[in-house]
């Protein structure tokens, strides 16, 4: 994890929104929406800024989000654990779970070995529907 860089208003208010949406994805449009529904307006350059910082200094993940054409940011706080194990997301409330069991060692090394395939876990979503959605 890098050195965290200076805070700034901005900084103060994408973070926050950020650690209180810390069990699912927030998009750039849905961090502006936000900020500006607490009364802070801040351009989308400054959001992305902000988050691109963040996700260097290890204090945010970005995933890619299902359709392809955005990414998702979630806050982890700088823990660096989510480099170890892929993540599952549900299409329909966006919740995050990280998969950080046992198994995951097996199957890492069943996709190395057998397919020459070295997984990024921190950014690898799979996506489908958790328990709560589907009753």
């Amino acid at each position: 994890m890098k050195k965290t860089s200076y805070t700034t208003s901005a900084r103060t208010h994408i973070l926050q929104i950020l650690q209180e949406s810390a069990n699912r994805t927030v998009t750039a449009t849905e961090l502006c929406a936000a900020l500006e529904a607490n009364g802070f307006p801040v351009n989308k350059t400054t959001v992305y800024r902000n988050l691109d910082k963040l996700v260097e200094e290890g204090a945010v993940l970005r995933y890619a989000e299902e359709t392809g054409d955005r990414a998702g940011y979630q806050y982890v706080g700088g823990k660096g654990g989510c480099h170890g194990h892929l993540h599952l997301k549900c299409s329909r409330c966006g919740r995050v779970y990280h998969l950080d069991c046992g198994f995951m060692e097996e199957i890492r090394r069943h996709i190395e070995g057998e397919h020459g395939f070295a997984l990024k876990c921190e950014s690898s979503v799979l996506f489908g529907e958790c328990r709560n959605c589907r009753s």
